[in-house]
C-alpha cells in the first residue's frame, strides 16, 4: 500500500478517535442543559403553577379546571393532559372524555374513591403539555397521567415563525437529525444558537392572528418536535413512578378547513378529479381505478387529496378514501389537528419505552361508517360532540382495564360492557350537573357573546319549570358563571325540584368556586337524599367528607 495513502487512514483514524474521545468525554464531563423555549402564543405561556393554596391546609385549588381539591388523594388520583379536546371544549368537566373516566372508574370501584383533575387546556401543544406532566409528575401525587395531546402542535412552530425572522427550519431540521451527538450539539451552540431558542418578547395573542403557513421541512420538524416531547414527558413520569397512558389523537377526518378563498386544485387535478366523478357516477370500477391511478402523482395538496377523497368515500372505497382523507389532513397548511405521522411516532415510542398506549383514533373510526371519522362524533374538524367524548371514555377505560392500569380493573371488562349498557348518554336525571351533556349554546358568527347576550341565552332555557330552571342552571355553568348556577339550582328547588340531585349540583358548583366545607356540606345532603348513590358517595369521599 503507498505510504500516501497509509498516512490518509492513519491519519482519519486518529480524528475519528479524537472525535470518540471527546464525545465520550462531553458525556461524562458536561450536563446537558435541557432546551427551554418560551412560546410566542400569550395563551401558552405558563407562568402559575399548577396548585395554590386551598380555603383549608389540606387542600389546594388546580388551577387549570380551577377546583378545589384534597392535597392528598384519598384513593385513585388520575391526571389528565392535553389541548382543549382534552379539556372537554364547549362541554362541561363531567362530560368530555375526561369526566366519562371518571365516571365510569367510579361505578367499576365503588369502594375506591376515583378522582379525575383534567388539565388539558385549550391550545396547549406537546412542549406544554410535557411541562405540566413534568411539574405534576415533581410536585403530585398521582395513580395515572393519561395524555391525549397533538391537535395544537403548529401553532408555536408558526408564531416561531412569524415571530422570528431568523428562524431556520433546515438548520433546526440537521441539529435534531444529529442531536445523538453531544460533540455535534455543543459546536452547534457554538457556531449558532438554536432557532428555537429565539423568540419574539411581545406574545402572539391570537391564533387567527398568525399569518404564516408552514412548509415540508416544517412539517416534519413538527412531528420530530412532538416525539421529542413526548418521549420527554414519559421519561419524567417514569422516574416518578407514575404510569401513564398515551392516547392517539382523533379527530374529524372529512373536515376540510381553509382560509379566504377555497383554494385552487394543483395542475391537471381538475381533470383527474372529472374522470374519477364521472366513472363513479357510471358505477364503472375499472375506469374509475385507472383514474384514480392516473391523477395520483399529481396529487400535491390539502385541497387535492381532499377533492379525491370525498369522491372516493362517495363510491364506498373506503380504504382508499380514508388514506387521501389523512393525506389531506397532514398538508393543511395552517393545521390545527394531528395527523397519522404523529400517531405513528406515538406508536414508535410506547412500543420503545414499555409505556401504556390507546390508540383511540383506530378505535374510534371503527365505529364510523366506512372507518372515517366525521360529524357523527365531532362538531368540527378536532373537537369531539358529547357522543364523541362518551366513545372516547369507553375506549380509554377499556385500554386501562386491558393493560391493567389501575389496581382493581384486573378481569372487569365484562362488567364493564354492562355498564355501558345501562348507562345513557344522556342522564335520566335533568337535574344533575354530572350527568349534563349538551353542549354550550353558541352564536352561528364566529365571534365572542356579549354579557347581554349570555344572559339572554341562558334565560332561554328556563321554560319556569323546576327542570327548566335546572337546566338554565347548568349552562351557567358552561360559561363559568358558578353564582349564577347556583341561584337557578335554588330556584329550582324552590318550584319543588329533587333535593338530592340539586345538592349534588350545587356541591359541584361550590367546588368551583372554591368552598369546600359548603361542598361537603351538600354532598352530605345529596347522600342523605340519595342513599346508595355510587357516585354522589365517591364525591364526597374524594373531597375528605
Amino acid at each position: 500500500m503507498p505510504r500516501s495513502i497509509r498516512k490518509v487512514i492513519l491519519g482519519l483514524l486518529v480524528s475519528a478517535g479524537f472525535l470518540a474521545m471527546a464525545e465520550v468525554g462531553l458525556r461524562m464531563l458536561v450536563e446537558e442543559a435541557p432546551e427551554t423555549l418560551t412560546s410566542p402564543l400569550a395563551f401558552q405561556r405558563h407562568e402559575e403553577p399548577i396548585v395554590s393554596p386551598g380555603p383549608t391546609e389540606d387542600s389546594v385549588i388546580y388551577g387549570g379546571p380551577n377546583i378545589v381539591a384534597l392535597r392528598e388523594p384519598v384513593g385513585i388520583r388520575i391526571f389528565f393532559f392535553g389541548g382543549s379536546a382534552t379539556e372537554g371544549y364547549h362541554m362541561t368537566r363531567f362530560s368530555g372524555f375526561a369526566g366519562w373516566t371518571q365516571r365510569f372508574l367510579q361505578r367499576l370501584l365503588p369502594d375506591t374513591p376515583v378522582e379525575v383533575i383534567n388539565l388539558g387546556a385549550g391550545g396547549e401543544g406537546s412542549r406544554q403539555v410535557a411541562d405540566l406532566v413534568r411539574a405534576a409528575a415533581q410536585t403530585q401525587s398521582a395513580s395515572l397521567f393519561v395524555v391525549y395531546s397533538g391537535n395544537n402542535e403548529y401553532y408555536e412552530l408558526r408564531a416561531l415563525k412569524q415571530a422570528n425572522p431568523d428562524f431556520d427550519v433546515r438548520a433546526e431540521l440537521a441539529r435534531r437529525r444529529l442531536s445523538g451527538s453531544h460533540l455535534y450539539r455543543h459546536l452547534r451552540r457554538l457556531v449558532r444558537p438554536a432557532a428555537l431558542s429565539a423568540v419574539a418578547d411581545e406574545p402572539v395573542r391570537g391564533v387567527d392572528s398568525i399569518e404564516a403557513e408552514i412548509n415540508p421541512d416544517e412539517r416534519e420538524l413538527g412531528v420530530l418536535l412532538y416525539g421529542e416531547h413526548m418521549a420527554r414527558l414519559i421519561r419524567d413520569a417514569r422516574e416518578a413512578g407514575v404510569p401513564v397512558l398515551l392516547s392517539t389523537v382523533a379527530d374529524q377526518l372529512r373536515s376540510f378547513a381553509f382560509h379566504g378563498a377555497p383554494p385552487e386544485l394543483s395542475a391537471g387535478v381538475q381533470d383527474g378529479v372529472r374522470a374519477l366523478d364521472e366513472a363513479g357516477r357510471r358505477r364503472d370500477w375499472v375506469t374509475s381505478s385507472a383514474a384514480l391511478q392516473d391523477v395520483q402523482p399529481l396529487l400535491k395538496s390539502q385541497a387535492d387529496h381532499h377533492a379525491v377523497a370525498t369522491l372516493l368515500e362517495r363510491d364506498q372505497r373506503w380504504d382508499a378514501a380514508k388514506h387521501h382523507y389523512e393525506m389531506a389532513e397532514y398538508l393543511d397548511p395552517r393545521p390545527r389537528r394531528s395527523s397519522e405521522p404523529m400517531r405513528d411516532t406515538l406508536r414508535g415510542l410506547a412500543v420503545e419505552s414499555g409505556a401504556g398506549l390507546c390508540d383511540t383514533s383506530v378505535h374510534l373510526a371503527a365505529q364510523s361508517r366506512g372507518g372515517i371519522t366525521g360529524e357523527d362524533v365531532f362538531f368540527d374538524p378536532c373537537h369531539p360532540n358529547a357522543l364523541g367524548h362518551r366513545r372516547i371514555a369507553e375506549i380509554l377505560v377499556g385500554c386501562m382495564i386491558e393493560q391493567s392500569l389501575l389496581p382493581g380493573l384486573e378481569g372487569r371488562a365484562a362488567e364493564f360492557r354492562r355498564l355501558l349498557a345501562e348507562t345513557p348518554l344522556a342522564g335520566a336525571d335533568g337535574f344533575r350537573l354530572d350527568h349534563f351533556t349538551e353542549r354550550r349554546a353558541q352564536l352561528h358568527e364566529n365571534r365572542a357573546m356579549t354579557e347581554e347576550e349570555v344572559i339572554r341565552t341562558i334565560r332561554a332555557f328556563d321554560d319556569g319549570t323546576a327542570l327548566g330552571a335546572a337546566t338554565a342552571g347548568h349552562h351557567a355553568t358552561l360559561f363559568k358563571l358558578h353564582e349564577g348556577a347556583l341561584a337557578w339550582y335554588e330556584l329550582a328547588e324552590a318550584r319543588g325540584g329533587p333535593v338530592g340531585s340539586l345538592a349534588l349540583s350545587r356541591a359541584l358548583t361550590l367546588q368551583r368556586l372554591h368552598d369546600l366545607e359548603g361542598a361537603r356540606g351538600a354532598l352530605r345532603v345529596a347522600r342523605d337524599a340519595l342513599p346508595g348513590d355510587v357516585e354522589v358517595e365517591q364525591f364526597l369521599r374524594t373531597l375528605g367528607g
